[in-house]
């Protein structure tokens, strides 16, 4: 771009385009370089100058930007805030002193989580969320918890042997075998009725495991099978579907029949 003669009548006028069309220039350069200049342009000295009207229409649109989410941001605090009121917690206190924590949706009439700090309490919540039971194995006890956080005992205190026409109580046997596994590891079936496991019908330490069922309808309690095996911590309900429920016990996986509670392998 030429200089103009000053002896030119259009100098004045052309001088200002001049300016004009620099200072684009300028700007443009300067906008490259701000915004892109780390990939493209290593003009380091640039980087000194205070580009403050650029600055600014960052800061502007950061505070427009903070606006427009503060409203959302308070939407969601309340919405927590209402969730939070809706849940009630009620405490369980175990045989062994410590404590479980039922947390309960007051508004659905709902179980929403069972909090063990120990870890040594085996629960299940059913499906409706309407109900669960959890185990407490130092006592010997399958406890049920409705969604109003009431508790109660589906276990019974005593064992019939028909055979012997006597009755084996609990607080007896488990004060001469603390160890002893009365009821643990309670499990939510398909039609409602309460899986566990025990040492019943026998009262030998290192006893063999037995699979147990408790019908929520009619209260019976009654045993299904043997497991052959001496450890709880071996058998896992995985799930069930319309055959039966999964149980997974040492290595080897069966199915509880649903039509006549028969344990057999897949």
């Amino acid at each position: 771009m030429g200089k103009p003669s000053i002896f030119s009548k259009d100098y004045e006028k052309m001088m200002r385009r001049r300016r004009i069309n620099i200072t684009l220039i300028i700007l443009i350069i300067i906008s490259v370089v701000y915004f892109f200049g780390d990939r493209f342009i290593k003009l380091d000295f640039l980087k000194k100058f205070n580009f403050a009207f650029f600055e600014k229409m960052k800061i502007e649109k950061r505070v427009e930007d903070k606006k427009t989410q503060e409203p959302k941001n308070k939407e969601n605090v309340k919405e927590s805030q209402k969730e939070v009121k809706n849940i009630k917690v009620e405490k369980y206190k175990k045989s062994d002193g410590s404590i479980l924590e039922f947390y309960i949706d007051t508004v659905k009439g709902e179980i929403v989580e069972i909090k063990d700090l120990k870890g040594e309490t085996n629960y299940n919540i059913s499906q409706n969320k309407k109900f669960a039971v959890f185990d407490d194995i130092k006592a010997g006890k399958i406890l049920f918890l409705d969604s109003q956080g009431n508790v109660k005992e589906l276990t019974r205190d005593y064992y019939r042997s028909s055979k012997l026409n006597k009755n084996f109580y609990r607080k007896d046997i488990l004060a001469s075998n603390p160890d002893y596994i009365w009821a643990a590891k309670p499990y939510i079936a398909y039609d409602e009725r309460i899986l566990f496991l025990s040492e019943l019908p026998y009262f030998k330490k290192d006893g063999s495991i037995h699979l147990w069922y408790i019908d929520l309808k009619s209260k019976q309690i009654k045993r299904i099978t043997d497991l052959n095996i001496k450890d709880i911590n071996l058998v896992e309900f995985i799930g069930y579907d319309e055959n039966g429920v999964k149980i997974k016990v040492g290595n080897d996986y069966y199915i509880l029949k649903k039509d006549n509670y028969k344990l057999v392998k897949s």
